[in-house]
């Protein structure tokens, strides 16, 4: 009898087509990575997040302080979906030994 072999979906992180390369340039290095972030935690990114916003101007307290700490969590959330979406548009990869 055969056996069968079933693998987690394949990662080509080429420029095979929009997605993987996407995909590819998201988990580059992975810094500023979902996975990155992740494993940072909350409290870090939150620390990275002031110290974006200070470092522009904005001071804590201000609309324009609240602006941007609103607008780096969603261009965050925006770019883990990114990721998300491409990670589960690959197919899945059968491996089959004789």
């Amino acid at each position: 009898m055969c056996p069968l072999l079933l693998s987690p979906p394949r990662l080509r992180l080429g420029g095979y087509g929009r997605g993987e390369s996407v995909l590819g340039a998201a988990l580059g290095g992975f810094a500023g990575s979902p996975v990155a972030e992740a494993i940072a935690g909350p409290e870090k990114l939150a620390q990275q997040d002031d110290a974006y916003c200070e470092s522009i101007g904005a001071a804590k307290g201000t609309p324009q302080y609240t602006n941007c700490r609103l607008t780096v969590t969603q261009q965050r959330e925006t770019k883990h979906n990114v990721v998300r979406g491409a990670l589960l548009s690959q197919p899945d990869v059968v491996i089959i030994s004789r």
